[in-house]
């Protein structure tokens, strides 16, 4: 198996609760946009743990700049998506978004926290000259 596409049944413990399921039953709205990494196997997405929204990817990483099938997709709920723009502000966005419809109590983890590799890195913008 590929290093970004770890075996199903790694991930979280099922028999624990996370603190998302714990607060969802409390009545709160639960949001997950970014990494997720704590296992794709059956009953470890995050919309199986306690989140009611999520949009992220489940590998160890992706690159944030462009889509590349080898990283996997990044996921609306559980659909595959194209993300439009450089992951980061895509998180943000996607954040903002869920809280400005969100009016019950709310609690949100975002990950957008990339590796320190090349995966991640905003092209140079050139805005004048120094002389």
């Amino acid at each position: 198996m590929s290093a970004h596409r770890p075996r199903p049944d790694l991930g979280l413990n099922s028999r624990v609760p996370t603190l998302a399921t714990i607060l969802q039953e409390m009545g709160y709205r639960t949001a997950c946009v970014g990494k997720w990494h704590l296992g794709w196997g059956d009953g470890m997405y995050p919309l199986d743990r306690g989140f009611d929204y999520f949009y992220g990817f489940l590998a160890s990483t992706h690159y944030y700049t462009r889509y590349d099938p080898r990283w996997g997709p990044v996921y609306d709920m559980r659909r595959p998506v194209a993300h439009p723009g450089y992951l980061t502000n895509v998180f943000a966005e996607k954040a903002v978004s869920w809280l400005s419809q969100t009016r019950e109590p709310y609690t949100s983890f975002v990950s957008a926290r990339m590796r320190r590799t090349g995966l991640g890195r905003r092209p140079r913008i050139s805005v004048g000259r120094r002389r």
